[in-house]
């Protein structure tokens, strides 16, 4: 049986998350294996980029009670009442929770930044208006994240 595209998204996600992390140590940061966390995805990564982002007026219910408030106690535009998979990641790792890409102010990397956006694909949007695909997705792919983390350096 084929996976299926969650499981794909979710690993392909976790192994974007590995891979991008910057492991760099000093000899103050020696408890802390790794640096920083550049997080790339959907909404299983999403900590917020989905609010600013074009697309089916639907994704906006993540602004929203109860989406985030078991942990957070307030919305937090995450696809989750609470933490998502990449909160725990940054949190074993002795790192503040990823700040959404989309919602930074000045561009600050101290400990990385997250670039998911629910309901992005592995395939450009054009491909699917281009093959008259009516598709209710946003049209950041995961493409379009590689192009942000890409104008930061």
């Amino acid at each position: 049986m084929a996976p299926s595209m969650a499981t794909l998204t979710t690993l392909i996600t976790i192994l974007f998350s590995i891979a991008s992390s910057a492991v760099t140590l000093t000899a103050e940061e020696s408890s802390r294996p790794f640096k920083k966390i550049y997080a790339f995805g959907d909404s299983f990564t999403d900590t917020g980029n989905t609010k600013n982002a074009e697309g089916p007026s639907g994704f906006g219910h993540v602004s929203n009670s109860p989406y985030g408030t078991t942990f957070f106690n307030h919305s937090t535009n995450r696809y989750s009442d609470g933490r998502l998979v990449i909160d725990f990641v940054t949190e074993s790792l002795s790192l503040p929770y990823l700040p959404p890409y989309r919602h930074i102010k000045r561009y600050n990397d101290t400990f990385g930044v997250n670039f998911a956006v629910g309901g992005s694909t592995a395939i450009n949007h054009e491909f699917f208006v281009r093959n008259n695909l009516s598709l209710d997705i946003t049209p950041q792919s995961i493409q379009t994240q590689i192009l942000w983390f890409n104008s930061l350096t």
